[in-house]
Parts: structure tokens; sequence; C-alpha cells
């Protein structure tokens, strides 16, 4: 029985020896050739960037002993096997993951062109892979050649170091009004439905609008129109809420138009208050607080909020109390007020046969980059959060 036993086990060996032999036929080749974990990366910051790839072809049991890489500044003298910026030779190595680049120096913009063959358990070594490539991005300071650049507007009054007078100011002394509709005190109890108002003003003929901006509040919430057009809903008595309306304005007639619902299950209290501030040109400018001079009704057609409404058989709002009093107590201006995303464009001409074209993108924010109309790039969010005073991410 012993000696059975020890056939069967010998038997058992042989066979599985033959099987590892022909498990390790077939040609061995490299793939998913990988330049810091991308394939063919754009923008590379590292000077000596970190190469890898896989050991592929048929079979089971195969190991690397050895590599060779070549990286070439063009793809016709990688296609003729010159590595003139980084040639390994021959390096007894089963490495293939993270193989630092130990060429020549690499510049910021660089095209590099490379590809890898390597050596198996038994002496065979493979055919060159297919080609990879990756490009060094911006290394330095000085390889910027941009500047930051922005739409020229005056930054709101609550930016940190903007030190003028706030025009759209709320709170005391220069508080403005709570208004409501004639004949219902809006320090108590009013009903819960929509009271409208509105407010036609005009603008000096030939006087070119540099930047209007409105802050409003409401109890409970408000939507806003300027000249027919909606701009956005606000709630809340506590914060305010402004609003970049440049573009909504023009030289002339104006009419702003709010509808304000006082909302809950019970009779409360309701308001609405704010202020407008246009800036010219020339450096003049004009306000408008809402107070008596709004029109107010408890019901409106569907053409209310449009400029050419008639709205002279509308009451004129009622003054209930001044910012900072009555039931709401002292208004919260926002910490931080972001104006809107500035819009940028340029045109430029092409007159010979594009080779390759690149652009390196960053912002103060997020940004979205788009050429000829489509857009550029898979990601959303970009550049990403940073500290702006300590770095800055770009992408390529």
């Amino acid at each position: 029985m012993r000696i059975r036993l020890i056939s069967m086990v010998v038997a058992a060996t042989i066979l599985a020896a033959g099987g590892c032999a022909a498990l390790n036929d077939g040609q061995t080749a490299t793939a998913n050739l990988r330049c810091e974990y991308l394939r063919d990366p754009q923008g590379i910051g590292v000077t000596a960037p970190r190469l890898s790839w896989i050991m592929d072809g048929p079979g089971r049991g195969r190991v690397q002993t050895a590599y060779r890489i070549l990286v070439a500044d063009s793809r016709e003298k990688l296609d003729s096997d010159t590595g003139n910026l980084w040639d390994s030779g021959k390096v007894l190595s089963d490495q293939s993951n993270q193989v630092e680049y130990r060429g020549k120096p690499l510049a910021a913009r660089q095209q590099c062109y490379w590809k890898v063959r390597i050596w198996d358990g038994r002496g065979n070594v493979s055919p060159w892979s297919a080609p990879a490539a990756w490009t060094m991005g911006l290394l330095s300071d000085r390889d910027w050649r941009a500047k930051l650049i922005g739409y020229d507007a005056e930054p709101p009054a609550k930016y940190e170091g903007y030190a003028k007078i706030d025009p759209l100011n709320l709170d005391p002394p220069e508080a403005g009004d709570w208004v409501w509709f004639p004949g219902e005190d809006g320090t108590k109890d009013v009903p819960v439905a929509t009271r409208y108002f509105r407010r036609t003003f005009q603008i000096t003929p030939g006087q070119k609008i540099k930047n209007a901006r409105i802050r409003l509040i409401a109890d409970n919430e408000g939507t806003l129109y300027v000249n027919g057009r909606l701009v956005q809903k606000f709630q809340g008595w506590k914060p305010t809420y402004t609003f970049d309306i440049t573009g909504k304005l023009k030289s002339g007639q104006n009419t702003l138009a709010i509808a304000v619902e006082n909302k809950g299950d019970a009779p409360n209290p309701a308001g609405l208050g704010g202020r407008l501030f246009v800036k010219f040109e020339n450096g003049d400018h004009q306000t408008l607080s809402i107070d008596q001079s709004f029109k107010a009704a408890k019901q409106a057609p569907d053409d209310w909020l449009k400029p050419g409404f008639d709205d002279s058989s509308w009451a004129n709002a009622k003054t209930i109390a001044k910012a900072g009093g009555g039931p709401w107590g002292q208004v919260h201006e926002p910490q931080l007020v972001l104006p809107p995303p500035p819009y940028l464009r340029t045109d430029f001409a092409v007159d010979k046969p594009v080779k390759r074209a690149v652009v390196y993108a960053s912002a103060l924010g997020l940004y979205e980059l788009r050429i000829n109309g489509e857009r550029v790039g898979e990601d959303y969010f970009t550049p990403g959060w940073t500290d702006y005073n300590k770095r800055l991410y770009y992408h390529t």
C-alpha cells in the first residue's frame, strides 16, 4: 500500500510540472501602460514621473525577470527604437509598478513618448509594448504666462477689505422700512395670503448703467420681477438677499414687481423691505428704497408685473416699522456675499493647420471652459477647492 501511494504522489508531481510548462507556453507581452497611475496623462507636475505596466499573455505562472524602457521626445524616434530622453537598458528586476523616470531633465510642456519590453522567467523577451505618452505641466511660477482676469465690476460691500459704505445697508441708522398692504397691521396678525407690490421709476435716458443691485427682506417669501422678468425667489426676515439686476434694467422707465406670500397655519406678521442701488459709468448713482411710494394690492391680474400695467387704482403701501424694529428685530447681512458668475470670452484666428493645441486653465472659484461652443474636459467643480493664499490647481 505504501508503494502504491508513493507512485501516485510521484505521478501527480510529474503531471503538475508538465501542466505548468504548458501554461507558460505563449507570447509574453505588456499592457496597461500608465504614468503616475494615469493613461497618457496631460500636465504631469513631477520631474521624475513613475511608470507602470502589467505583464500580459496567455497562461499562468509567469514572472517578470527584467525590463527595458525607452522614452523619446517624438513618436518617430520611439518608433525607431531610439530613447533619446531615456534608455534604461536591460534592468534585472521584477518591478513593474512605480518605476521612476531617470533620464534627461524634463522641461515644462514637454511631450514624452514611451514603451517597455520585459523578459520572463524562461528568458523570453516580449515585443515592445504599444506606445504610450505623457506631457509635462507647468513646473514653476515662471512657466505661467497668464494673469487672473474677471468681470470689472464693483464688488459687494461686504467683501473683506472693501471699506466703502454699503449703499444697500438696511441696518440702523440707515435702516429702510418694513411695508405692507394698508389696512393690515403687518406687525401683528395678517391673513395667510399673498400681497402684490410694484413701483415704476425712471433712469435718465442716456445714462449707462455700470451695475445695479437690490437687497430685499420678506416675511415669509418673496418673488422679484424686474421689467416683467423673473429674477429669483427669496425668503426669511433675518437674512437679507442681494441680487445683481444690472442686465435687467434699462435707460428710461423701469418696473420692480414683488409678490410676497405670508405663510403659516394661522394669521401672523408679514412685511417687505429693501433698497435698490444703481451706479452709472460716469460715477453718478441712483437709489430707490421700498417705502410708501410702492403700490400694493390684495389681488393682481396676470399682467400685473409687466412695465405697462396700469396700477393707478392700487393703494400705496403702508410703512409698519423700520428695518431692525417690529417683531422681526435686527436683520442679518450675509457674512459672505458672492457676485453672480462672470462670463468671459474672446475670439482668435488660426490660419495654419493645427497639429496640437493645449490650454492651461484655472480660476479662483469654479470655472467651465468652452471652445467653439463645446465643453472642454469631463470634470465638474474645477479646478477644485484650495486655500488660494497657498496654492491654486490648474488643468491641462
